[in-house]
């Protein structure tokens, strides 16, 4: 029986692709279905509500540019068709970057009774902060020529160099229902433009056909199973994967029972969320810097509910299957979920172009390809020795 599975989506932050000039690619706005209570996504997660701004300081905020925002809602904005797929593979194409000479930093006004508006012209968006009696802010409020929603503020995060900060909001939208929203910012003057390999674009990145944006492969990149998350799942994937690489990037596995939710940026996480998601068994959310040429954060979620849907959808519609049979087949499915998005995380998009590939739709396989291993190989060469570099310094 051939496993055909075309409902895994990606999803793609992209942080801060600027131009020589100074302008910022626009935001990348995603926004996700799920049927239930979103913020089951962070159940579990420890919270820091304490925000990162003053009052005083409010104008600091000037320096930051919006560059992702992710929803998690329970309506669309607009009705949406069932999607095929060759629409799906459409959507979830390796994107080509383009930058502008726009910003999109957030212009602060202030009003008499502690409350800041920070307007993105540019976007229409209004994020509304208010002062506590310890002069800390808190975003209270997002608004569109659209619509206003009123939110509460469940997590700050920033990067230890505060190059990026992250902001997760949960509320309810008259016209959406309960939300789930993360907003990613950078500040552009913190990170030095760095010239990025160009591959053969037979190779499908995250930043785009053979564009290197990778993870600093100076450095141990560590994901965890945090929370309930299938550890053997995510082992098993994050170890083939760190097999296909060979030494390349030093990639660790571990388990956190204490964990943030997926929007801090100083964590890389596999979750398991209770959610059911009409379209997708995981998504990834990568965030790639294109000045810096890097990959900063990426964390990924597993529906947990959507794969238990798929379970009961094969058994009504193949009734005669054995038990032990469906259970081997759920499992295969669950396996090649994990080392797809694994795949993402390590900077590989998805992989339409007919070659057979863990990357694609089509596959009935957990095992990387020939397609797969050359990717990944391509995307991390394999460094210099300590001893040639000294060598070559010393030339």
């Amino acid at each position: 029986m051939k496993i055909r599975v075309f409902i895994l989506a990606s999803l793609l932050f992209t942080l801060a692709a600027c131009s020589d000039d100074g302008g910022d690619s626009r935001p990348v706005e995603e926004e996700y279905i799920v049927k239930g209570n979103p913020e089951l996504i962070v159940a579990g997660a420890t919270l820091n509500p304490k925000g990162l701004f003053t009052a005083n300081k409010v104008h600091e905020l000037e320096e930051y540019s919006l560059t992702t925002a992710l929803s998690f809602v329970e309506k669309s904005k607009k009705e949406k068709k069932p999607k095929d797929q060759s629409e799906l593979e459409e959507e979830n194409a390796a994107p080509e970057h383009e930058s502008q000479d726009v910003s999109y930093k957030m212009k602060i006004t202030t009003s008499s009774d502690n409350t800041y508006f920070a307007e993105i012209e540019q976007l229409q968006l209004q994020l509304v902060f208010k002062a506590g009696s310890d002069g800390i802010l808190q975003l209270t409020q997002l608004g569109s020529s659209a619509e206003t929603t009123p939110v509460r503020t469940l997590h700050w995060s920033q990067t230890p160099d505060k190059a990026y900060f992250s902001v997760l909001v949960a509320g309810q939208s008259p016209k959406q229902g309960r939300l789930l929203v993360a907003l990613y910012f950078r500040n552009n003057s913190k990170v030095k433009k760095k010239d990025i390999p160009i591959y053969e674009k037979t190779y499908l990145y995250l930043a785009g056909p053979g564009v290197g944006v990778k993870w600093d492969q100076e450095k141990p990149v560590q994901i965890k199973a945090c929370g309930d998350a299938d550890e053997s799942f995510a082992e098993e994937a994050i170890n083939s994967w760190s097999q296909s690489l060979e030494g390349r990037l030093n990639l660790k596995f571990g388990v956190q029972k204490k964990f943030p939710p997926f929007s801090d940026l100083n964590q890389r996480c596999i979750y398991r969320t209770h959610l059911y998601k009409e379209d997708a068994f995981g998504i990834t959310a990568t965030i790639i810097d294109m000045r810096g040429g890097q990959i900063k954060d990426s964390d990924i979620i597993i529906f947990d509910n959507s794969l238990d849907n798929y379970h009961s959808e094969t058994r009504k519609a193949n009734p005669d299957i054995s038990n032990d049979f469906l259970k081997s087949y759920i499992k295969g499915i669950r396996t090649i979920t994990y080392h797809h998005e694994v795949g993402h995380l390590l900077g590989l998009s998805h992989q339409f172009t007919g070659k057979q590939s863990i990357m694609s739709y089509d596959f009935d396989s957990a095992t990387l390809t020939y397609y797969d291993v050359n990717a990944v190989q391509t995307l991390y060469p394999k460094l210099e020795s300590e001893s040639k570099k000294k060598d070559r310094i010393k030339k």
